[in-house]
């Protein structure tokens, strides 16, 4: 009996053990292929205090809890995620700083929002797949720019897609060009050269250093135009001047219309007194 009761106890032991290795929640490295140091715990996506510069250990573990999962551990893709080996910092960068990346969710179509990481976080991302991520760096435009050929340019190559004051328009098949009203030169600069979505790419051939810079800073200037004209109406160009022209032009001529065409008692006596005298002079000829 205390044989039997012994081998029921191994057993329940052994089938705890089992249930709590089949229930313990996964270690994040697992996903892009490395264990946590032993006597360590496994690296989480915190952001750093505030005010310190973020290590490049810790860009190494949001990129492995966040991002290795679709990209790989060296950035050579999966069949979730593209390589972004040869991809350049400048889309790190920016796929990251416009919170692009990562996605809600996998196979989620890149679309602007928030960030989700800080700027130190963003840094320390920034500075651990600088190991592995080579091509197109981190732009640096030039402030020194002909602004009217950056809007020369703007129109010939943007406006078509971001419309001519950079509030963004509908595309074809349900897509969409982003507005520009909050886009940094930096991030203007990343767009042009890594052509995100359905934006073509502009790279050095196409757009010199000088010239790109030029585009970002007219896209600058439409952030917070000089309107010349007097008041901007939103810059919505003819639609809110025609607006305006209406309510306000024909409104004040109804309203002057409506003045002047207004009697007083008096001038109502003497209209009523030459109407009974025509009339009266009027009779007397008849009659």
């Amino acid at each position: 009996m205390v044989r039997r009761v012994a081998i029921l106890g191994v057993v329940a032991l052994a089938a705890g053990a089992a249930l709590g290795a089949g229930t313990a929640s996964p270690d994040p490295t697992a996903l892009s292929g490395q264990a946590a140091p032993s006597g360590q715990a496994a690296p989480s996506s915190q952001a750093a205090p505030s005010g310190q510069a973020a290590p490049a250990a810790d860009g190494a573990a949001i990129y492995n809890h966040d991002c290795a999962t679709c990209h790989g551990p060296a950035g050579l893709g999966s069949y979730q995620g593209p390589a972004i080996d040869r991809a350049g910092q400048a889309s790190v960068d920016f796929y990251v700083g416009t919170g692009r990346m990562p996605p809600p969710r996998v196979y989620l179509d890149a679309q602007q929002q928030p960030p989700r990481y800080d700027a130190a976080q963003q840094q320390a991302i920034l500075a651990y797949t600088a190991g592995f991520v080579q091509g197109t760096p981190i732009p640096r435009p030039a402030t020194d720019v002909d602004l009217a050929r950056g809007g020369e340019l703007y129109r010939a190559n943007c406006g078509a897609c971001h419309h001519a004051i950079g509030s963004g328009g509908a595309l074809a098949y349900g897509a969409e060009a982003p507005a520009l009203d909050r886009v940094d030169p930096t991030r203007t600069v990343e767009a042009m050269r890594i052509g995100p979505g359905r934006m073509p790419v502009f790279g050095p051939d196409v757009l010199s250093d000088q010239d790109a810079s030029a585009i970002a800073a007219y896209v600058a200037y439409l952030q917070q135009p000089r309107d010349r004209g007097g008041w901007g109406l939103g810059h919505l160009g003819p639609v809110s001047e025609g607006l305006l022209a209406v309510v306000a032009g024909l409104g004040s001529l109804v309203v002057i219309t409506r003045w002047l065409g207004t009697r007083t008692a008096e001038e109502a006596e003497e209209v009523e007194a030459a109407a009974a005298e025509l009339a009266t002079a009027i009779a007397g000829e008849t009659g």
